[in-house]
């Protein structure tokens, strides 16, 4: 009788499966699931206003080429970002969307027992990926109040044993921006051995004046690693095209993990075509600036307390149990986000949709029992 020994746990064991919620539903199945003709899902942060025709029409042009390997590299797709960007095509690497972009940083620099901080609540990609290396993410809670990241804590938790610091700015889910002067003197405090990936995936939704981009930042800090996606005003979620743009020595390294063709084919043609897209970015750029103004305010209206979000979603303060708002718009045909995941149980996460969805969706949290009972 052969006697085979039980294999050693693995860090892949010790992971939590992923437990698709209604917000990871297709909109066909949520049609389904809710015996509904439609549904206005604004859960996941996507743009309302579908993708480039531009890109589009590269894509449609491009699907006779799938047959073949195309540019394992995207030399052409990089060149076109880094002459974008005002950087070398070296100082750019690209992933299958930006949790890859995320994904490859940490699988190049974190080794098991490195540490990696970032605050908390934020995109859960950076300590996903961090725990599949078998890392340890240091969540450090962001500021009572306005929801702020805690550059002094964060500052505070880095250790030995740090091997990157990530912000995600404009944060997700909060929707708040770290301003330039406060960039610049939170990295100026962390070690140049620590490198720091700035998230900046909402970008292109910035109106703050104070706002400083990591690439702007490249030269004098060459630890800074700036991670940008195709997924929300270009309209490219379904795609996954992200990027990162850092110093050449740490794409270098980055390079080396990366799968070879991890974007495909139709995908970089498609973000190629969006950039040259700049009518339907400003167009997109306007009308969700427009809305988030114009939701922000009916919100406030209900007595909740909206954060000053600079995205293309609104996290707000209900002032209640937020759960049973996001069942009951549910019911009513409007995918919206809890906060108790994250650990704010009282806020919503709104994706910010059409004007008519937008309009609608106000129209049902007006209505809903609970809403009349706190008024």
């Amino acid at each position: 009788m052969i006697k085979r020994q039980v294999a050693p746990r693995t860090v892949v064991e010790t992971i939590k499966p992923y437990a698709p919620g209604w917000p990871d539903r297709t909109p066909a199945e949520l049609c389904r699931l809710l015996d509904r003709s439609e549904v206005a899902k604004l859960s996941f942060n996507e743009s309302p206003y579908g993708p480039s025709p531009k890109a589009v029409q590269a894509m449609q042009q491009a699907a006779c080429q799938v047959h073949l390997y195309y540019d394992m590299e995207a030399k052409a797709l990089r060149q076109k970002i880094a002459e974008r960007s005002g950087v070398a095509i070296d100082n750019v690497y690209i992933g299958n969307g930006g949790d890859e972009a995320i994904a490859l940083l940490v699988n190049a620099f974190v080794a098991p027992g490195d540490e990696v901080v970032l605050p908390w609540p934020t995109f859960g990609q950076y300590a996903n990926a961090t725990t599949i290396m078998d890392g340890v993410p240091v969540k450090v809670p962001v500021r009572e109040g306005d929801l702020m990241a805690d550059l002094p804590a964060m500052l505070a938790a880095i250790t030995p044993r740090t091997k990157i610091v990530f912000l995600c700015n404009p944060n997700n889910p909060t929707g708040v921006v770290v301003g330039g002067a406060e960039l610049r003197a939170f990295l100026a405090a962390i070690p140049s051995t620590v490198l720091v990936g700035l998230d900046e995936a909402y970008i292109d939704y910035v109106a703050d004046d104070a706002f400083v981009t990591g690439v702007s930042l490249l030269d004098e800090f060459p630890n800074v690693v700036t991670i940008r996606t195709f997924s929300k005003v270009y309209g490219l979620a379904g795609m996954r095209v992200g990027y990162g743009i850092g110093h050449s020595d740490v794409v270098t390294l980055v390079q080396r993990v990366r799968p070879l063709f991890n974007v495909n084919t139709l995908a970089q043609f498609g973000a190629m075509a969006a950039l040259d897209d700049a009518e339907f970015v400003e167009l997109s750029v306007r009308q969700n600036a427009a809305q988030r103004q114009w939701l922000s305010e009916r919100l406030t209206e209900l007595g909740w307390r909206v954060l000053p979000s600079q995205t293309n979603f609104i996290f707000v303060d209900t002032g209640m149990d937020a759960a049973p708002l996001a069942d009951a718009a549910r019911a009513a045909g409007f995918i919206i986000r809890a906060g108790a995941g994250w650990g704010f149980p009282s806020f919503l996460r709104i994706s910010l949709g059409t004007p008519q969805q937008n309009a609608a969706l106000v129209e049902v949290l007006k209505k809903l029992p609970m809403q009349q009972e706190n008024r």
